[in-house]
């Protein structure tokens, strides 16, 4: 116990120095510590968000009969030059990405509880890759803004 009180105070001692020391280091100090963990090559293209024009109306059916009826709104992500690009092919790309969303019906990604962090993910990753099908290396990110489910 005589032993274990000096060893205590050592400890804290060095973690109270070492607290200090990473708070109270230059601005400078930072920026080098910076600009050592960022990444080699920064691409400086700026995102621009392409909502497409109507929502998403999708049947689900269960057991050969219509159980609900899912609403979606979404939108693209995409470099700020290819925004227009996307509105010159909104009616292919809405196209696919409504197969992708039928599918994804038939496949049961509308049961339960659809709105789990899994489904949601699984929902992105899908119409991405149906967004991929039109704009090949174009969409970066699929967003869903709104999504509804009304049982009939």
């Amino acid at each position: 116990m005589r032993l274990l009180i000096p060893v205590l105070f050592f400890i804290i001692g060095i973690a109270a120095g070492t607290g200090a020391g990473y708070f109270l280091r230059s601005d400078e100090a930072r920026h080098e510590a910076a600009e050592e963990h960022a990444p080699a090559e920064e691409h400086e293209t700026t995102a621009a968000y392409a909502k497409l024009n109507n929502q998403f109306i999708v049947p689900v059916v269960e057991d050969a009969e219509m159980r609900s009826v899912m609403v979606l709104s979404l939108s693209l992500q995409v470099p700020e030059e290819e925004k227009d690009g996307v509105y010159a092919v909104e009616p292919k790309l809405r196209d696919v990405l409504f197969s992708a969303l039928m599918e994804h019906a038939n496949l049961g990604g509308f049961s339960g509880n659809f709105t789990s962090a899994d489904k949601m993910r699984t929902l992105r990753q899908v119409l991405k890759e149906a967004a991929d099908v039109v704009l090949p290396h174009v969409v970066e990110d699929v967003l869903i803004l709104d999504i509804a489910r009304q049982d009939v």
